[in-house]
């Protein structure tokens, strides 16, 4: 009973932040204008451009999966659709996307009892995307043939990331971070490596790597 009840509050609690923060959208646009943009736009577009958009959430949920089974947590890809799309929601209303992550995280992390695992690949999906689009800008370079310098900031990028991502692999820091961040107070030190060391699980996995980049790529292409 008690957990229903617990259920019903957070329900409760979702709908009314989802109630708030429309009504701060509807309040803080020009409904005239939107509305006459509105009958401007190509209706009919509606439909394949939402096709698209959920195929490609597919293909992160996909990715997600992969990460997560690394840390042997189960979990569908239409659950991962879902928490997705619950996470793009509060995109809406939060920078960087950071907010969608924390909340698609939270869920997961609540049903599987390994929170920090569950970060950790969602931590390791965002370098993936990133090396993901570098690797995606390299590649069409010399095709697109952009102005300078950004061909040089590009491959600068690359060399820069690829690098970064390699020493993290292969150093051993997880002991090194734990020697300097143990003065912290509340155990913090002790879990951020904590968090590194979930997030570095994935070197012994190489496959689970390299299956999450080209998922990424697909997902960021």
């Amino acid at each position: 009973m008690k957990e229903k009840t617990k259920n019903t509050i957070i329900f409760a609690a979702k709908v009314i932040i989802a109630a708030a923060l429309l009504y701060l959208i509807i309040t803080w646009i020009d409904l005239e204008d939107f509305i006459a943009a509105g009958r401007e736009y190509p209706m009919w577009s509606l439909i394949p451009l939402v096709i698209f958009f959920v195929g490609t959430i597919f293909f992160g949920s996909w990715r997600w999966k992969v990460f997560l089974n690394a840390h042997a947590i189960e979990q569908s890809i239409l659950n991962g659709v879902k928490l997705y799309m619950v996470g793009y929601f509060f995109n809406n209303f939060v920078p960087s996307g950071v907010g969608g992550d924390v909340v698609r995280g939270y869920s997961a992390g609540k049903t599987s009892g390994k929170m920090s695992e569950v970060y950790a690949s969602i931590a390791t999906e965002r370098v993936a995307g990133l090396l993901g689009t570098m690797l995606i800008a390299l590649v069409f370079l010399p095709i697109v043939r952009p102005p300078s310098p950004l061909p040089i900031i590009i491959i600068g990028l690359n060399a820069l990331l690829w690098a970064g991502t390699i020493i993290f692999v292969l150093l051993d820091i997880e002991t090194f971070l734990r020697r300097i961040l143990r003065w912290l107070p509340f155990g913090i030190g002790e879990k951020i490596a904590g968090f590194v060391e979930a997030v570095r699980h994935y070197r012994k996995d190489r496959i689970v790597l390299l299956k999450g980049l080209l998922l990424s790529i697909l997902y960021q292409g």
